[in-house]
């Protein structure tokens, strides 16, 4: 009787062990545990044995979990069924048999800590000049300051921008400044829906001031540790007042934005962003901003920013040059 009941035992434990959360590898490794998220190309485990681990996505074979989880964009709970031959199948209240590639799933926590987590919060502090004396008596001095906060299926971005030229010899002064907002929401994975708004002055393009407000839709392609790059495509309505000009024009444009960051070794960071404009009144009312550079990590959230802007304007203000471009070398602190 007593090796029966023993018998009887060990078989459901064969049984609960058999349906447990379980990770295997390519190497053909495999692991007990239960999930404790996705962030960008690594996935979190925790095993009861060696604790929490952190594995890269390409080396996941399959895994399953018994979690509940939130999936961004998606509203309610999901249930990670498998994850085989790299894709991820999973079922959620409001749509059932939903499936999508690993390796393109960016954030993944348990459904209970999304709603309980704080705000993430980033930003960034940058600095550079030029002064020039000589031939070409010139001081320049830009500041930058972004702000960050991310909570769940939204994303808020603030940005501000300063540029002071001073040109010495011809007594002559220039001012440039930008605030920007901008509000992504996650609708689908990697899927966003964005909304902005912005206000600028631009002297050195005799441009007295200028509004903006945006809406449109994106798509996060990448956000990992080692590449981020995000697509834009939407409408821009635009209110500038230019020097001279008695009455401001009015206009609504098309736009296409792309921003991407890409590690490269001794964690030194290659950025680029643009951003095209194209009039949906004048098709010959277009124009480009573009930022390329290199930013090498010093310490203590320091870094040296090397950049490179080029702008074109087909039908700019009267007066004012069509190309603009610009190299600088600053500092920037980030959190």
């Amino acid at each position: 009787m007593i090796r029966l009941s023993t018998i009887f035992l060990i078989y459901l434990l064969a049984c609960n062990l058999s349906q447990a959360a379980r990770l295997t590898l390519l190497n053909g490794d495999s692991l007990q545990g239960d999930l404790l998220g996705i962030e960008g190309n690594t996935l979190r485990w925790q095993s009861p044995m060696l604790g929490e681990l952190k594995v890269p996505l390409n080396k996941v074979e399959s895994f399953n979990s018994d979690t509940l989880v939130k999936i961004q964009g998606r509203k309610d709970a999901c249930s990670i069924t498998s994850v085989t031959d790299g894709v991820m199948h999973y079922s959620c209240s409001e749509e059932q048999g939903n499936k999508v590639d690993l390796l393109a799933v960016d954030q993944v926590e348990p459904f209970e800590k999304f709603y309980t987590k704080d705000i993430d919060i980033n930003g960034s502090l940058a600095v550079a000049g030029v002064l020039s004396r000589g031939n070409k008596e010139e001081d320049d001095w830009d500041v930058a300051a972004k702000l960050g906060a991310e909570h769940g299926d939204y994303r808020h971005e603030a940005d501000f921008k300063y540029d002071n030229t001073d040109k010495l010899l011809q007594s002559e002064q220039t001012e440039d400044y930008k605030l920007a907002y901008q509000l992504d929401w996650f609708f689908k994975e990697r899927w966003f829906l964005y909304s902005d708004v912005s206000t600028e002055m631009l002297e050195s393009k005799n441009i007295d001031q200028r509004y903006g407000l945006g809406l449109g839709v994106g798509y996060q392609w990448f956000k990992r540790q080692d590449l981020s790059l995000a697509l834009e495509s939407g409408l821009n309505l635009q209110n500038e007042e230019q020097t001279g000009a008695t009455e401001a024009e009015e206009r609504l444009n098309w736009q296409w934005a792309l921003q991407l960051d890409y590690r490269l070794p001794f964690s030194a960071t290659l950025f680029h962003k643009h951003k095209l404009s194209y009039s949906m009144q004048m098709a010959e009312d277009w124009e480009i901003d573009s930022e390329t550079g290199l930013k090498v990590p010093l310490g203590y959230g320091l870094s040296s920013d090397l950049k490179f802007q080029y702008d074109f304007d087909n039908m700019p203000a009267e007066g004012a040059k069509r190309k603009d471009t610009r190299l600088t070398v600053g500092v920037a602190y980030q959190w």
